[in-house]
């Protein structure tokens, strides 16, 4: 007899932890996780992304530009959580609908920002290029004046085979003359290209030093060096053809396991603090429509014609390898 009744308590006890098992998982599930972030903004280092997300666990895999992490998500398996960085240089051969998904954010934004159609790509921030020069020197105001002798081996910019801002020259400049333009134009200013680098930096570091006299690059890179020194040194002019705008986008898988947690990171980066006061040292415009911020004593300029709509993502991804290759056979004839 007192066999069976300390094998019906054993049994009592076995049965009852069976049963308590599964909740107990479900709770550890839910409050234990690590987001898997790809992420190629350099300015979010470790202490800066601690300070902003601090109740949030995440994996940061970083990449020096948007290019080298679009090539790893293609090849990424299982895909990462949550992509920060992606831009309309990198994008353009991503299958997007199948990637990621549209989180439905109701955050005011500025016009031309919204490439994808299926809302997947989220906005954050933007840059138009320009045309970098020194204070006091002439400098030339259009693409046809870029053609121009006079800056014969005077112009650097970052290669377009493997940086985000020179890939964004390239489509710049196809997006203005079209298909078949855009070789007549690196054909006539080929000879004033110094050299191509392999990042902006290399080339903004160069044309410090004196060895060119323009550079080809961001809008906001005048502002933040003359900020930094204290002084005006560096100008920036738009052509009058219109400009290009390289635009920031963040997203989420479609298979992330803790999107609640995924969108709470978009929240922040989309929310007005964010964008007013983060953003701008990200050396970007917000993409916030809602946000004033000045720039060098004025309200930013906008170009005299916008021309990133008149290049599709889809039109990029079918010719991309095309684009790119005929640029790399002019500019190193």
């Amino acid at each position: 007899m007192k066999r069976l009744l300390v094998v019906l308590i054993f049994l009592s006890l076995f049965i009852g932890s069976c049963k308590n098992t599964p909740s107990t998982q479900k709770q550890d599930s839910e409050t234990s996780y690590t987001i898997e972030v790809f992420i190629a903004e350099n300015f979010l280092n470790q202490g800066k992304w601690d300070s902003y997300f601090k109740n949030l666990e995440v994996n940061l895999h970083r990449f020096e530009n948007s290019l080298l992490m679009a090539a790893a998500l293609q090849e990424a398996n299982p895909r990462p959580d949550l992509v920060i960085g992606l831009d309309n240089t990198s994008c353009g051969n991503l299958e997007i609908d199948s990637l990621f998904y549209n989180p439905q954010f109701d955050f005011p934004l500025q016009k031309g920002l919204q490439l994808d159609p299926s809302g997947c790509l989220i906005p954050y921030g933007f840059n138009y290029l320009a045309v970098i020069y020194k204070e006091n020197q002439h400098f030339p105001t259009s693409f046809g004046e870029l053609q121009n002798p006079d800056w014969y081996r005077n112009i650097i910019m970052p290669n377009a085979q493997t940086t985000t801002v020179g890939r964004g020259i390239l489509w710049w400049s196809i997006a203005l003359f079209n298909h078949g333009g855009y070789r007549h134009f690196w054909r006539s200013v080929a000879d004033n290209i110094k050299i191509t680098t392999t990042s902006l930096e290399q080339a903004y570091d160069m044309f410090l030093s004196g060895e060119s006299k323009l550079i080809l690059a961001y809008d906001t890179l005048p502002f933040y060096h003359n900020q930094l020194v204290g002084r005006r040194e560096l100008g920036m002019t738009i052509p009058a053809e219109g400009s290009y705008k390289i635009i920031k986008f963040a997203a989420i898988s479609k298979d992330c396991a803790y999107k609640k947690q995924a969108e709470q990171i978009l929240k922040q980066i989309l929310s007005l603090e964010f964008q007013q006061n983060t953003i701008p040292q990200m050396f970007m415009h917000p993409a916030r429509s809602d946000v004033n911020y000045e720039i060098d004593e004025k309200y930013i300029e906008l170009p005299p014609k916008d021309v990133t709509m008149q290049l599709p993502l889809k039109i990029i991804n079918y010719n991309q390898k095309i684009y790119l290759s005929r640029w790399q056979e002019i500019i190193e004839q």
